[in-house]
């Protein structure tokens, strides 16, 4: 095999990797926004009462069913706790 044939080769085949390489780096951003779509918002829990807020309203935890409960949980405070803790609503 001559000089310039094996340089056409290793061409070709680097060529053939970075094709590859970019079809890998394509599904992971595909699969990224996908699970960025997907993600479930924080979910605020009152750090006094464990009341828990959905929708801008407050629940008691026995309220909601455990399957609602796959997201993230984050601390806060519920109108009520907020008035007996400081006298004032939360803004």
């Amino acid at each position: 095999m001559t000089p310039t044939e094996q340089t056409v080769l290793l061409i070709n085949k680097a060529e053939e990797i970075l094709l590859s390489a970019r079809h890998v780096a394509h599904r992971i951003e595909e699969r990224f926004w996908k699970a960025l779509r997907n993600a479930r918002p924080l979910l605020p829990v009152c750090a006094w009462c464990g009341s828990i807020r959905e929708d801008n309203e407050w629940h008691r935890p026995d309220e909601l069913p455990a399957s609602r409960y796959g997201r993230t949980l984050t601390h806060g405070i519920c109108p009520d706790c907020a008035r007996q803790v400081t006298g004032a609503r939360p803004s």
